[in-house]
């Protein structure tokens, strides 16, 4: 069978899961200077305990780790640009896709949805039947796009009932493009090891 298209943008939010629409649950995070992580839309992001007079009350947020029992707490959705002198919401006045790079000298402030009851769009990695709805799947890494800014963050297509894996697959884009069968589908998800759902162990 023809793959379906491979164009992984990590994760993108599309409903929240007891509503028709999104409501768009979004938090002012920072992304500390000294990152050594480029950070892109759409990758999933854990809650830091980064602490400095940047941050104003703010959590730090830092790439989560694939794999089984490493927590998320959210995904990015937006930049608001360079903060080199602890300024709020400074303008990185820099053209083009908007991304935070490795070791920068200043830190950037994002918008990331961490509501637990997201759903979001993410392209599987493999060639996963029907049968993966209602089962768990872990986030894969990949490398963003500094052309365009998107993540190239996937999820697996090994699923599982086993409780630890990190996302939760809801169902399968409904799209002419994205055949089920076909590698690379469009996969609808939530969070599954949520930092931030009810009775959730701190970070």
């Amino acid at each position: 069978m023809a793959n379906n298209p491979n164009v992984p943008w990590g994760f993108q939010p599309v409903q929240n899961e007891f509503s028709n629409g999104y409501r768009a649950n979004q938090r002012v995070c920072y992304i500390p200077a000294a990152t050594t992580n480029a950070i892109f839309l759409g990758d999933p992001v854990i809650i830091g305990t980064t602490t400095t007079n940047l941050g104003q009350g703010y959590p730090s947020v830092n790439l989560i780790t694939a794999g089984s029992s490493n927590k998320v707490s959210g995904v990015v959705t937006g930049f608001l640009g360079s903060s080199p002198n602890g300024a709020f919401f400074a303008n990185s006045g820099t053209p083009g896709p908007m991304y935070k790079a490795t070791n920068q000298a200043a830190a950037w402030w994002c918008l990331v949805d961490d509501s637990y009851q997201s759903l979001f769009v993410v392209q599987c990695t493999g060639t996963p039947t029907a049968a993966i709805v209602g089962h768990n799947v872990n986030a894969v890494s990949g490398n963003g796009n500094t052309h365009t800014g998107w993540s190239g963050w996937q999820v697996s297509a090994t699923a599982t009932n086993i409780a630890g894996y990190q996302y939760r697959v809801v169902g399968f884009v409904n799209d002419p493009s994205n055949v089920i069968g076909n590698k690379y589908p469009k996969l609808i998800v939530r969070l599954n090891q949520s930092t931030e759902a009810p009775g959730a162990a701190g970070v």
